[in-house]
């Protein structure tokens, strides 16, 4: 009994801790100087007047729900910025029920 409290305990505090991470598909072998996150706009439906390049495509995730909806796409920003985006395009947010979930986006570079 002793082991199926503390098994149950190790769970509780995994599930609580969460993980998170990020995903690149880099679509330019060129590399830019990294932006501010603050400066990046994010679009869902619309596209940007602008001409642009890809930089690549971007996802972040996490298991925990106190990191959902904005903090995703403040999460998202960030990785976008460090590859030195203007911009996020056809940005996508998945939220799962029980708490978690993921956000993703092509990082681009105006000309």
């Amino acid at each position: 009994m002793k082991n199926f409290l503390l098994l149950i305990c190790s769970l509780i505090v995994v599930s609580l801790i969460g993980c998170a991470g990020y995903g690149t598909y880099r679509t330019t072998e060129n590399s830019f100087q990294s932006t501010n996150s603050k400066d990046i706009r994010v679009y869902s439906i619309t596209q940007p007047d602008a001409e642009y390049i890809m930089i690549g495509y971007i996802s972040v995730y996490v298991t925990n729900a106190q990191d959902a909806g904005n903090d995703l796409r403040d999460k998202l920003k960030a990785r976008a910025a460090e590859l030195g985006a203007d911009a996020i395009i056809n940005f996508k947010l998945n939220l799962e029920p029980l708490g978690g979930g993921g956000a993703e986006g092509v990082a681009i570079k105006y000309k």
